[in-house]
């Protein structure tokens, strides 16, 4: 049945987490295996692994696992405290509303995409990942002009986040 084929393909509520580096990046993944490939996505993302119905996720623990499973950072570490800072859902690509959380990092872009590249132990999960800057503007324009390539529910994650960080007259503007 339906159900069981969407139950089986598209977990019940994802995390994504916006990690601000060091360089005012902030990380971003072209998808490859998972989800739909060639899209972008904030990094980094996945469901919170449960399946069971009977069992209730543990969201922070999942964020913090697949900044692990897709970057290889550490907690404490390699960034700061986590944030959440509220739900994003599409209705046309991902279908599962997404806790979207943020933090930030010491690092620059460059040597957290290098640590990822390097022992991170799903970061065949993307293409590549990439940076898109952390300010008013950058942001915005990144989000206009790749509407069509950022899945759905990361582009909520990202609208989200402007919200959070720029203000109400900046998710008006982004709105447009």
């Amino acid at each position: 049945p339906l159900s069981y084929t969407l139950l089986k393909n598209i977990l019940p509520i994802g995390a994504a987490m916006i990690l601000e580096t060091a360089d005012q990046q902030i990380l971003m993944e072209e998808r490859g295996k998972v989800e739909i490939p060639g899209k972008y996505h904030p990094a980094p993302a996945g469901g919170c692994e449960t399946r069971e119905w009977r069992v209730f996720p543990e969201p922070f623990r999942c964020i913090k696992g697949e900044a692990w499973e897709e970057t290889a950072m550490l907690p404490g570490t390699d960034y700061g405290d986590v944030t959440l800072l509220g739900l994003a859902r599409d209705r046309t690509e991902g279908f599962n509303p997404v806790f979207t959380y943020h933090s930030q990092t010491q690092l620059e872009l460059k040597k957290v995409i290098e640590k990822a590249q390097s022992i991170a132990p799903e970061a065949a999960e993307h293409q590549r990942l990439f940076g898109v800057p952390a300010n008013a503007e950058g942001l915005l324009q990144f989000c206009q002009q790749n509407q069509e390539k950022i899945i759905g529910n990361g582009l909520g994650e990202l609208l989200v986040y402007g919200n959070y960080k720029f203000g109400p007259a900046w998710l008006s503007l982004a709105r447009q």
